[in-house]
């Protein structure tokens, strides 16, 4: 039966393998959003725990386009409250040196990701959509996609996501500190 674990309290066993949603890697790896200190904290930690037990952290394409879509986003969100940058718009900013050195940014935590996780295809020809599509009715489609994904190559879900972890009806353990 699947189980929803406080992070806190989570002490991996040897054979398990683990998948990040997108919002914990926005929370370890973005720190610029100041957002809910104690959950970087929380996820960093859990994140440190695994290296150490040389514990499997697998990562899709998804998650990275996610994770970049993300952080620049955000980035802009951030810099345009600044009363100098209130008038410029997105395509403004992306001609800006702000937006390359975020794109800098952004490129170099990729790569800090790709090097404490490892990286899987995203098996789009093999997961069945139909049931994906189904359960857009209680979750994002890549929320949906990851649980599908989780459950076919038996991941344990580390994740802040409250839809996630409410309806979690398809026997998958989700690790988190949103409890």
């Amino acid at each position: 039966m699947a189980s929803v674990y406080n992070i806190d309290k989570y002490n991996p066993t040897q054979l398990e393998n683990f998948f990040f949603d997108t919002n914990v890697w926005l929370y370890i790896f973005f720190p610029q959003g100041n957002y809910e200190l104690k959950f970087q904290k929380k996820y960093t930690l859990f994140l440190d725990k695994l290296k150490k037990l040389n514990k499997s952290i697998f990562i899709n394409s998804l998650v990275v386009s996610e994770f970049s879509n993300a952080y620049l986003n955000k980035s802009y969100q951030l810099w345009v409250k600044l009363p100098a940058n209130a008038a410029i718009n997105k395509k403004q900013w992306r001609q800006s040196q702000h937006y390359t050195n975020t794109l800098q940014e952004v490129v170099a935590i990729i790569n800090q990701l790709l090097k404490v996780s490892l990286k899987t295809n995203d098996d789009f020809n093999s997961i069945n959509l139909n049931e994906v599509l189904n359960e857009m009715a209680n979750k994002e489609f890549n929320d949906s996609y990851y649980v599908l994904l989780g459950v076919d190559r038996n991941y344990k879900i580390v994740t802040h996501d409250a839809y996630i972890i409410s309806d979690n009806n398809h026997n998958i353990d989700v690790i988190t500190a949103n409890i």
